[in-house]
């Protein structure tokens, strides 16, 4: 499981964002995959909500399916 985590977070922080500044994006990616690697899923789940806020349609699948992960066990 880690192993397929730290795949999905490499290919998070190796695609470019496209509407929101480069910078800022790859900024909450980095915070996003280290909260998810200290097993912070809420933190995590926030930071995703953030990044992806103001345009829905920029996040990649890899980037939905490691916001997934991070959701699932989030206490709802």
């Amino acid at each position: 499981m880690k192993i397929l985590l730290l795949l999905v977070l490499s290919a998070l922080l190796s695609l470019p964002a496209r509407s929101q500044g480069a910078t800022e994006y790859a900024k909450r990616m980095e915070e996003t995959g280290a909260a998810m690697q200290a097993q912070k899923y809420c933190d995590a789940t926030a930071l995703f909500e953030r990044a992806f806020a103001p345009d829905s349609a920029q996040a990649s699948p890899f980037e939905l399916f490691a916001a997934a992960l991070s959701a699932a066990p989030v206490p709802h």
